[in-house]
Order: C-alpha cells, then structure tokens, then sequence
C-alpha cells in the first residue's frame, strides 16, 4: 500500500510535529535492502548525501542516484517523546538487521551492555554459576582485547600476552582462564611461559599492541603462554562460568594466579 503514496521531498511542520523524535530506514530502492538505522526529528531523515557522513553510504547514494532513483524512507517507531527513546530503538533495529549489513558507522546508544545478545549469554552475564577451580590456574582478563564474534586465532591471540608475569612463576600453573566481564571465555592448556614475542600477534600489533609493550622495565615483565585449547573435559568445566569472587571489588589487576590446588 505504501507504493501508492508518493514519498515526500521533505518533511514540513505539520508531519514534523506528528513524527516527534522518529526511527528510520534508508533502503535500496533496486533491491529493497535496509542500509542504514538512524533517529532524528523535523527532516532529519532526508539530510545523509553527504560524503563525511561515511564512504560506504555516500557510494550507496550515489549508486542510487546514478540508476535515476531515490532513496526509500521507511518510519520504523514515530511519536516518541524524548531523544532517549529513540536512542532504544534505535540501537534495538540496529542490532537486528547487523551492523555489519548496514553503513551505520557505529553500533547504537547503549549496545554494548544492553544489545542483542542470546539468552545464554545474558544468563551467564547476570545470573552465572561460580567456577570450582581445581586446577592451577592463571586468570588473565581480555577487557577491550575481547570483541564478540572474533576468531578463535584472534582470542588466542588476546590472551596469550602480554602479561606482567614472571616465567618461571607461571610455569608452575598448567591452564589459562580468559576471562570477559568475570566469565570464563576459552581455557587453554599451557605447553610454556615466555618472553613476548611481536611475531605472535599479527591481528593485534597496531592496534592494542605497540612496541613498547614487548620491552621489560622495571618492575614489569612482558610474558606470553604457548599453548591449545583444553581437552573438552577441561573447558565444560569452567566454560560460561563465573571467576569474579577471585578478584578484588574494584581491583586493578588485569591478570593473577589461581588459588593453589594440586592439579
């Protein structure tokens, strides 16, 4: 029905008012594909030609432009009273058509703690059950290192190093704990601690690893681990589950040793 209507060129008082702060899509008229969420209000929906606003969605203007077409406004959620609401949803619609599929630039208002996620994830998130350690452990937190959906390779990469541990001290423990918001995320058995070494990290150097992170100085030490993944046996044990009761509230350290058992 919508096809029979002819879209506006703008958005004038009157519907303004009516739209309040609004959610919407930009599609493709050639194929119908949704490439971008945003929010705004008065004729905030029409103001996206623009080049700063980001490569991939000035291309997809032009493209659009260029086969004698323009691009489809469609209303997700209208009349909402405050920016705050529209942020919501916002960040919601985003989530659910991926913003790997869109040319939105970043993820929505409040993504991160709030965003689509499994019920799994949220549960273990919220409502975790405490890990048992039984096995000499070192805990290392991943914080920014860790993003949701990277590689195995990568997370192996995130939580080898580079840690502030000494070698020989280390090597006393046979498994690795990698840690996201207190929650066990991989364990790896360790064949050998080491001094780090720059080759190692090929997903990360430029990013969160400079070259100043592999040299010693005083008081603090540049240690990796070598090591695979843990026989599934291991991980079911620990995986999902929760190590915050071993760390201090409010504590700094990014990285510590288990609690002294036998194995």
């Amino acid at each position: 029905m919508s096809d029979i209507f002819p879209q506006p060129k703008s958005v004038d008082s009157t519907l303004s008012d009516a739209l309040g702060h609004y959610v919407y899509l930009l599609i493709d008229p050639r194929n119908g594909a949704v490439f971008y969420v945003g929010k705004g209000v008065g004729g905030r929906c029409f103001e996206h030609d623009y080049a700063e606003e980001g490569a991939r969605k000035a291309a997809r203007f032009a493209e659009i432009k260029a086969a004698g077409l323009e691009v489809k406004v469609e209303i997700v959620r209208h009349s909402m009273a405050t920016k705050e609401e529209a942020f919501l949803v916002e960040s919601a619609v985003i989530d659910v058509y991926g913003i790997e599929n869109l040319t939105n630039k970043v993820k929505g208002h409040g993504a991160t703690d709030f965003g689509r996620a499994t019920l799994a994830e949220l549960a273990a998130r919220y409502a975790p059950e405490e890990a048992e350690i039984l096995h000499r452990v070192v805990f290392v937190k991943l914080a920014n290192t860790f993003k949701k959906g990277m590689s195995a390779d990568a997370l192996y990469e995130a939580a080898r190093g580079v840690w502030n541990l000494s070698p020989e001290t280390a090597s006393k423990h046979n498994y690795v704990l990698a840690l996201w918001e207190g929650l066990v995320l991989e364990v790896y058995q360790v064949a050998s601690w080491q001094p780090a070494n720059p080759a190692h990290y090929p997903t990360r150097i430029g990013k969160d690893l400079l070259p100043a992170h592999f040299m010693p100085r005083p008081g603090v030490r540049c240690t990796e681990f070598e090591g695979v993944v843990a026989a599934d046996e291991i991980r079911k044990h620990y995986l999902g589950k929760s190590v915050r009761k071993q760390f201090d509230v409010g504590g700094q350290a990014n990285c510590k040793y288990g609690p002294d058992v036998l194995s």
